[in-house]
């Protein structure tokens, strides 16, 4: 029993240096204010302040709440980007709104769809939120 503590210690260590690691190498971090519950991959996310890190090298995305206290790493692939203004792009269904793509001055950054997503059967639309 002894054993397996310290095995789940140093994991647990080693995912915290390595979201550490992630923002560090971040290649741009922007700002935003969701007014919506959102789903960021599989992680639902309350409304609020965001900071959103791109991660080029790694093709990940790293979403922060405003107090640093949720966190989720996605990874993607980048996009071919229409829009000339850095936003969030949500596909919406029903009242679930769920991350589609980050649009940057840097790049664009495709977010693959979860499976909440997937199981989501109705109509859908597309909702842009502005980064600052």
């Amino acid at each position: 029993m002894k054993s397996k503590c310290i095995i789940f210690s140093i994991a647990a260590l080693f995912v915290s240096l390595s979201i550490s690691s992630a923002y560090a190498e971040t290649d741009q971090r922007v700002k935003a204010d969701i007014p919506f519950d959102f789903y960021a991959g599989p992680q639902k996310m309350s409304a609020g302040t965001y900071y959103i890190g791109l991660d080029v090298e790694n093709d990940t995305v790293a979403i922060s709440d405003d107090a640093g206290r949720h966190t989720v790493l996605l990874l993607g692939s980048p996009a071919d980007g229409t829009e000339d203004k850095a936003q969030l792009v949500f596909d919406r269904s029903g009242d679930s709104y769920f991350l589609k793509e980050v649009d940057s001055s840097a790049l664009d950054f495709a977010i693959p769809e979860s499976k909440a997503a997937r199981a989501s059967v109705e109509d859908s639309a597309r909702v842009n939120v502005p980064l600052n």
